[in-house]
């Protein structure tokens, strides 16, 4: 039981991590140097747990591509069609419940990621800039209770590794900062 937890909560981390490059190459911030070692977590991640890994990363992309009306792709679709599509296939894949589970983590992530990156993101693409912090904060608790209802497991496992991606990469974008910025080091 503990060793299938640990596993879960390890899947997550890795997938997050996956995820967290994925959005940061469509967002233009990423690069393509440590493409390799992505796709070893990736791999590493489904292996893991398999039933977890998979939908989490569908549910991303659909989501992730929910914003992209006038970029076009491989299939010459533009990014909400994708999106629906993988939806489509990600429900008959994938029960319907365990995919609506992580659409709704993802949309969670996402949102909650708008409101961390508030400051940050000023001319971006952010819901809370969008529509609000107190709107996104309100369905963004809203969501969170949902995913407790649904498995309080999962959602914990999924919070937990969130929670320590987003700690690791805060201190990596501050330890970038000090090093673009000689003063922090007093000199």
């Amino acid at each position: 039981m503990l060793l299938d937890l640990f596993k879960m909560f390890l899947s997550f981390l890795f997938i997050g991590i996956v995820i967290k490059y994925m959005d940061d190459l469509t967002d233009g911030e990423g690069n393509f140097d440590n493409f390799p070692y992505y796709l070893l977590l990736l791999s590493c991640s489904i292996l893991l747990d398999k039933s977890l890994a998979i939908p989490c990363l569908w549910a991303a992309y659909a989501i992730g591509m929910a914003d992209k009306l006038k970029v076009h792709y491989i299939f010459n679709l533009n990014g909400i069609v994708e999106g629906v599509v993988v939806c489509a296939v990600g429900f008959i894949i994938f029960t319907p419940l365990n995919f609506s589970y992580f659409l709704v983590l993802m949309l969670f992530i996402n949102l909650t990621d708008d409101l961390i990156d508030y400051k940050i993101d000023e001319f971006g693409k952010n819901f809370a800039r969008k529509y609000g912090v107190i709107e996104i904060c309100i369905i963004s608790l809203n969501l969170l209770l949902m995913l407790l209802y649904l498995d309080y497991q999962l959602t914990f496992l999924a919070l937990i590794a969130y929670t320590g991606i987003q700690i690791f990469y805060f201190y990596r974008r501050n330890l970038n900062d000090r090093k673009d910025n000689p003063s922090f080091y007093g000199h």
